[in-house]
């Protein structure tokens, strides 16, 4: 027994054999299923950069939570990542509760500022910790938060997750 037959029905080959020794005529014109075309499918590639690579340092910041780990010594919980998108440069801190992204956050633009740096576009997933206590931060600094699916790898923070 093929693979084919086990799903339920026979490859258009198998289906030609045998109409013919059957004698059926077959007319009109034979269209794949929707399972064998979902089957012979393929996910279109994925570039490893960001398609609008900024070289200016600081001008794209990815930050991202991990977490939550069994408590440390210290208690904490949670690491927060921030990566730059132009120098790959990345800082993380070990937090113990969500809500302690906005310190960081804060601490990283005044990190950077300091270096003179003007830190334009902040870039994370669609988490509510995130739209809770980064959005109010970037309003206040001028700077604009872009909200992403979680389930994408699209900035430096995420990859440096794992």
């Amino acid at each position: 027994m093929t693979r084919i037959e086990s799903s339920g029905h026979c490859s258009p080959n198998e289906m030609k054999t045998l109409a013919k020794i059957l004698n059926i005529k077959l007319t009109g014109k034979l269209d794949p299923c929707p399972a064998c075309l979902m089957a012979k499918s393929q996910q279109s590639r994925t570039r490893k950069q960001t398609i609008n690579h900024k070289p200016e340092p600081g001008e794209l910041l990815g930050i991202d939570l991990t977490g939550p780990f069994p408590p440390d010594i210290h208690q904490n919980k949670y690491v927060a990542v921030a990566c730059d998108d132009a120098t790959r440069h990345s800082w993380s801190k070990p937090i113990k509760t969500k809500t302690e992204l906005k310190g960081f956050a804060e601490e990283l633009l005044q990190k950077v500022k300091k270096k003179g740096i003007t830190v334009e576009r902040i870039r994370c997933d669609n988490a509510p910790e995130n739209k809770k206590h980064l959005l109010p931060l970037c309003q206040q600094n001028n700077i604009s938060l872009e909200l992403t699916a979680p389930i994408l790898l699209n900035s430096m923070a995420k990859r440096n997750d794992a």
